[in-house]
């Protein structure tokens, strides 16, 4: 679970709402080539979709998920 005293981007993310599975729910989770565990999400409160990091329970920024998804 994402500690929202020591870390920055999980506090500020955390006044956004709640984030589901993106496509009505129904989207499910994968392991990425890099071995990190995702899902795809949607926030209603913001109006956006992001990758959910399973393993730390933060939202992923999208040169993390680039990384591992090997886009670059």
């Amino acid at each position: 679970m994402a500690d929202f005293k020591t870390d920055p981007r999980a506090a500020k993310l955390k006044d956004q709402g709640t984030w589901v599975g993106a496509s009505g729910g129904t989207e499910s989770s994968f392991t990425s080539r890099s071995g990190i565990r995702m899902l795809y999400c949607w926030n209603p409160t913001t109006r956006q979709h992001a990758y959910l990091n399973l393993d730390t329970d933060i939202i992923m920024t999208q040169p993390e998920v680039d990384a591992a998804l090997a886009l670059n």
